[in-house]
């Protein structure tokens, strides 16, 4: 593997979580390693702010933190 040590996920588990205007509006289980995925969908109806969060709380080694395809739906 060319010298590189590889890694199937975070050093810590990663919670991602939505906001709606300030407000705590949905939260993932923990998530750490990179095949572990959560879809969801939530109604932000009346919501101004929307907010799209990533909580690591030790270290960051190897975090890596995406929203796929992220949509906002009338």
């Amino acid at each position: 593997m060319s010298g590189r040590h590889a890694r199937e996920g975070s050093a810590c588990p990663l919670t991602f979580k939505v906001y709606g205007d300030g407000e705590l509006l949905w939260l993932s289980d923990p998530v750490q390693k990179r095949a572990d995925r959560r879809n969801f969908r939530l109604s932000v109806e009346n919501v101004d702010l929307l907010e799209l969060r990533v909580h690591c709380p030790a270290s960051k080694t190897y975090a890596w933190a995406v929203w796929i395809n992220p949509q906002l739906l009338k």
